[in-house]
Formats: C-alpha cells, structure tokens, sequence
C-alpha cells in the first residue's frame, strides 16, 4: 500500500503541531524514503520556479560573505503524527 505524502516548506521556527516530530533522513528507507525524496524535489522544484533562490556553483557560495549565507535544511515531518 502506497501511502501519499503532502511536502510542506518551513523557513523558520520549531515544528508546528504538537506531537510532530522531526523524521531523520538517513534512518528512511525504501518506499517511505523515495516519497519524501519526490517531496523534497517538489518543494526545492517550487523555490526554483518562483525565483525564490538562484543555484551558484560551489566556488562562488564560498567566496560569499556570510551576512549573505542563508542557511538552510529540510525539515521533514510526518503530518500523521500530529493528527493521533
């Protein structure tokens, strides 16, 4: 059975709903670690098309000062959690 997941981008703050808690991407395996694979490309897709952030090559990102550094994860949850 294929479960379906809902990807949500969070820029700032703790995890939303109570009892949500903060799923670790290198403990996923298998299905469950494809979908939220497919989620996060949906999301960073998302940011990409609204112009929201632009991809500079690794030599440039280092020689960007720091004030200007955003940085930045995912964050990943089960929203099923929250619900029980």
């Amino acid at each position: 059975m294929k479960t379906q997941l809902t990807s949500s981008v969070y820029v700032a703050g703790k995890l939303g709903k109570k009892g949500t808690r903060e799923i670790e991407f290198e403990h996923l395996s298998g299905e469950l670690r494809t979908q939220f694979e497919e989620a996060m490309l949906k999301g960073w897709t998302g940011w990409l098309t609204l112009g929201a952030c632009e991809v500079i090559p690794p030599h440039e990102a280092h020689a960007a000062p720091m004030k200007l550094r955003v940085p930045c994860r995912f964050v990943l949850t089960d929203e099923r959690d929250a619900a029980s």
